[in-house]
Formats: structure tokens, sequence, C-alpha cells
């Protein structure tokens, strides 16, 4: 395979990595921002555990993304160090 790609080929291992990051930050960031206006006196405690439980479920399809594209740019930046 020519040098320049394998070059290339890293240097988008990078940028994934770097989207996969960002995303992965974003996401815990907005969840945090969900979370923390919750009520948590005892009259909206049920209300608050239901959203606390859905929004777990939720941040974890969502981060899974963010995680995949920085394996997928560490993946492609082993391969483009063969250059």
């Amino acid at each position: 395979m020519n040098t320049n790609y394998l070059w290339l080929i890293g240097q988008v291992g990078i940028a994934l990595e770097i989207i996969g990051a960002g995303l992965i930050v974003y996401f815990a960031y907005e969840a945090k921002q969900k979370v923390s206006v919750l009520k948590t006196d005892m009259d909206h405690l049920q209300e608050a555990i239901d959203t606390v439980l859905e929004e777990v479920g939720s941040q974890f399809r969502k981060q899974i993304t963010g995680f995949l594209l920085l394996g997928l740019g560490l993946i492609m930046q082993f391969v483009g160090n063969f250059a």
C-alpha cells in the first residue's frame, strides 16, 4: 500500500478520535443539564428517579457512538503508523 494512503488513514483516525471525544463530552454535558434541574423533594422523588433511569439508558445509547468513533480512530492510527 502506498505510504501516502497510510498517512491519510492515520490522519483520518486522529480526526475520528477528536470527533468521538467531543461527542462523549457533549452528551455528558447534555445529560448533566437534564439531571441538574430535577426536583428532589419528597413530592417529586419518583419523577426524578424515573427521569434519571431514562436518562441513563439514553446516555448509554448516545455515548456508545462516541466510544465507537474513538476506537475506530485508534485502529486507523495504528494502521496509519505503518507508513
